[in-house]
């Protein structure tokens, strides 16, 4: 390779850099360690799901036909059934959804607690005279 072609070579790498890499020192020292933080601290991309917990399609289970994961780390709150409502947190790795905490809304039981509309049957369902707050007053 002779001097010329070597010369060639070497203005086409620099011009490759300098329309290629962007200018460090637009930014100070700083400014660039903070972009990178961010950029480490912001993470995998999170999802959050809530609805009816269905059988999944790729996964044993779903919400809103959302598939997600759960492995040994994901923290489950309630009895994971299908059909119960649930909120699903998690993160985002490649194409799936790995559930990190679930809440499970349980069933509440028939509503057994008597409906009250009159003011003697709220004396009578009441523990003892109510109090109004911030006060020592009695309700009469």
């Amino acid at each position: 390779m002779n001097l010329r072609s070597k010369m060639k070579l070497y203005f086409f790498i620099i011009i490759f850099f300098l329309t290629h890499i962007p200018d460090a020192r637009s930014q100070s020292l700083e400014e660039q360690a903070v972009a990178i933080r961010k950029e480490i601290e912001a993470g995998p991309p999170q999802f959050s799901l809530i609805g009816e917990l269905q059988k999944g399609q790729s996964a044993d289970y779903a919400v809103n036909g959302e598939d997600f994961v759960i492995d040994a780390e994901t923290r489950v709150t309630g009895e994971l059934r299908v059909g119960r409502s649930v909120m699903v947190r998690g993160q985002r790795l490649g194409n799936r959804n790995y559930a990190k905490k679930i809440f499970v809304q349980e069933k509440r039981a028939s509503n057994n607690t008597p409906s009250v509309s009159t003011p003697e049957e709220v004396q009578i369902n009441s523990r003892g005279p109510a109090l109004l707050p911030g006060t020592n007053s009695k309700i009469d």
